[in-house]
């Protein structure tokens, strides 16, 4: 029994599994998902002046509309953990997208 066993992890470590094609999917969307959440970081950071102007905002106050992005990837972040380990991932992963397309119409 023991050189059944032999063979087979010689046999998985000659020959590795293949990662399957949506594998590769699920790693590109989310890399883009990253690359968004800095690029929205950093437009916000940038029409952060014209944010300020046009409300008349405080340094102080422009500070917190340019954090509030991150406070908000940060609470999203803690809670989405627990909600996926109790509803599944691919429930959540829905809902965000849904949120964030709301958010983007309006």
């Amino acid at each position: 029994m023991d050189s059944a066993v032999t063979a087979d992890a010689a046999n998985t470590a000659e020959h590795p599994p293949r990662a399957k094609g949506h594998v590769y999917l699920v790693i590109a969307v989310a890399a883009i998902g990253g690359l968004l959440f800095g690029y929205d970081t950093g437009i916000a950071g940038g029409a952060a002046g014209f944010v300020a102007e046009q409300y008349r905002l405080s340094g102080f106050m422009e500070g917190v509309v340019v954090s509030a992005v991150l406070v908000g990837g940060a609470v999203g972040a803690l809670l989405c953990g627990p909600i996926a380990d109790r509803r599944g991932r691919r429930p959540t992963i829905i809902a965000s997208g849904l949120v964030f397309a709301l958010g983007a119409l309006m």
